[in-house]
């Protein structure tokens, strides 16, 4: 079994809300799946993954509130340049934190 040790890059976030989004920095895909995390979060939240042209290559992934699992998006990109992207839902009328993270 090969396991994938690459680092998870993380930071405290506070999202505001109605759909807004914050982009981590872009990074260079170790694999060709690649994970994302919220935890902490009051509210809902979702992710995804986007090239460095900020399109995106993955699938949306939702973070219920108080999440505590990882889930991982394929997007067969390895060696690329790509950045994580998490936004509130468009019906989220509160700011929403919470510790952000993805494993390029």
């Amino acid at each position: 079994m090969s396991v994938n040790a690459s680092a998870w890059y993380g930071a405290r976030i506070t999202l505001p809300r109605a759909g807004g989004q914050w982009r981590t920095v872009s990074r260079k895909s170790t694999s060709k799946v690649q994970g994302l995390k919220a935890s902490g979060n009051a509210y809902q939240i979702v992710g995804n993954i986007e090239n460095a042209g900020n399109k995106t290559i993955g699938s949306w992934q939702t973070f219920n509130a108080h999440n505590t699992i990882a889930k991982y998006v394929a997007t067969y990109s390895a060696g690329s340049s790509i950045k994580a992207a998490f936004q509130t839902n468009s019906y989220n009328y509160l700011t929403t934190t919470a510790y952000l993270s993805w494993r390029p």
